[in-house]
């Protein structure tokens, strides 16, 4: 009863965020952008090309157990954090960047980012930007196999 109540508590609370959104110029408007998810098989055959805007971030995420091991990148304007499954990397400028991601299990990753300006004054095109890589693995025995 009690998860009811909540879910419908929820609801009219995102309800009337949305009429006032509409109503109010100032609140900014919750678009999504499209995401790769892929299986660790196809991640063995892909190089990744990611765009997304300078000064910005991008996600790497390994769901099933397996962890980042390592995410090398050779420019000063790229860098990166890695906690556990995930890694954020980060682009200071525009410009193309290789980075190289592998994993506890021997996963190992390529991706090209595109870093690209985005004119602050001008609404930017999300569907342009997939700023997040996700390997969808079940074990380590899933990784290594084949």
């Amino acid at each position: 009863m009690f998860k009811r109540q909540l879910l419908a508590l929820s609801m009219l609370l995102l309800t009337t965020l949305s009429a006032n959104a509409e109503n109010d110029a100032s609140v900014l408007a919750v678009t999504s952008a499209p995401s790769a998810l892929i299986s660790v098989e196809q991640s063995k055959s892909t190089v990744f090309n990611v765009t997304m805007p300078s000064k910005g971030a991008m996600v790497v995420t390994l769901y099933g157990g397996d962890l980042i091991n390592l995410v090398e990148e050779d420019s000063p304007h790229i860098s990166s954090k890695v906690d556990k499954n995930s890694a954020i990397i980060l682009a200071s400028s525009a410009g193309t960047y290789a980075v190289g991601v592998t994993t506890k299990c021997g996963l190992s990753m390529s991706i090209v980012i595109n870093a690209v300006d985005v004119d602050s004054g001008k609404p930017a095109n999300f569907e342009l930007f997939k700023p997040k890589v996700a390997i969808d693995g079940s074990t380590c025995s899933a990784v290594t196999k084949g």
